[in-house]
């Protein structure tokens, strides 16, 4: 699913997971993820606002579709 790709684009640019101590599974539902910005330096706004709207806890506010995620991604490029 996409959040799924948001948490894959989030640890392949910081190197890590966005989530790395306590009740992981309570955090990949309820705590907002760290900016990718605060573990990455010079991390285009534009892919930081992307994966953030991957890892949107409600669904509503993630992109609703891969063909949505690609054009954003075209952008970025």
């Amino acid at each position: 699913d996409l959040y799924s790709l948001g948490v894959t684009l989030f640890e392949l640019i910081c190197g890590s997971v966005p989530f790395r101590e306590g009740d992981i599974g309570y955090h990949h539902v309820h705590t907002t993820a760290p900016k990718v910005s605060e573990r990455v330096d010079d991390v285009p706004a534009s892919f930081e606002k992307l994966i953030s709207r991957l890892m949107e806890k409600e669904p509503s506010k993630r992109p609703q579709s891969a063909e949505e995620v690609g054009i954003a991604l075209d952008q970025i490029l």
